[in-house]
């Protein structure tokens, strides 16, 4: 259960402290491979792909700090990704996707969690303990507002010739789950070039984010 007296009183400490924090969440662990790839497996290629954006952005942004969920070889359990952010506080979570792309431009798609039960809640949330599957709540405005700002980078007019963006969609997204913090899910298409043509366009997304 998490306590949103708890959650806003560590809110506001942090806040005074430290800087602006992201969290990259490759798909894929030790046990997991995920889906076949044109070059190899998911799980290869989303970690590859966070480590090169960690760098991207610490380039771009020193005064941040990002922090990977896990190392090459770790096994996750279930909700240890949610358990870690919302220790860390963290400001923003990526979790990162791969598919293989059939067809000839790739797509690019955004989620954010969201469960059919928050349809019939009230918006005045009470200040009590709250099951994780409806942590998405504490932060729901903030995250459709950072979902939808990457959507509208990722759609500029100088990557259209490359990827399509989807519009951001709320789901029950699986890998969000229990994560108190703006949470966002990416799901991407590679072919056989790789991921490299995303790094600067999610970077830059990520960056316009942070300048918010």
């Amino acid at each position: 259960m998490l306590s949103k007296i708890l959650y806003l009183c560590m809110m506001f400490i942090h806040a005074q402290l430290n800087s602006f924090t992201i969290m990259l969440d490759p798909a894929g662990d030790a046990k997991q491979a995920g889906r076949s790839l044109p070059n190899g497996f998911e799980r290869g290629a989303t970690f590859q792909f966070a480590q090169a954006l960690k760098q991207q952005l610490e380039l771009q942004s020193p005064d941040i700090n990002i922090i990977l969920t896990k190392k090459a070889g770790e096994t996750l359990e279930e909700l240890q990704t949610a358990n870690f952010a919302n220790n860390l506080l963290v400001d923003l979570l990526l979790n990162i996707n791969f598919y293989e792309e059939t067809s000839i431009k790739p797509s690019i798609f955004i989620y954010y969690y969201q469960n059919q039960s928050f349809f019939n809640q009230s918006q005045d949330f009470a200040l009590d303990f709250y099951p994780y599957h409806q942590a998405f709540i504490f932060n729901f405005d903030k995250t459709k507002l950072y979902a939808n700002h990457m959507q509208k980078c990722l759609s500029q007019a100088q990557y259209k010739h490359y990827f399509t963006c989807q519009p951001a969609y709320g789901i029950p997204f699986r890998p969000l789950v229990g994560i108190i913090a703006p949470a966002i899910g990416i799901e991407i298409g590679l072919k056989k070039n790789g991921w490299e043509p995303y790094l600067q366009p999610i970077a830059k997304s990520l960056s316009e984010i942070i300048c918010r």
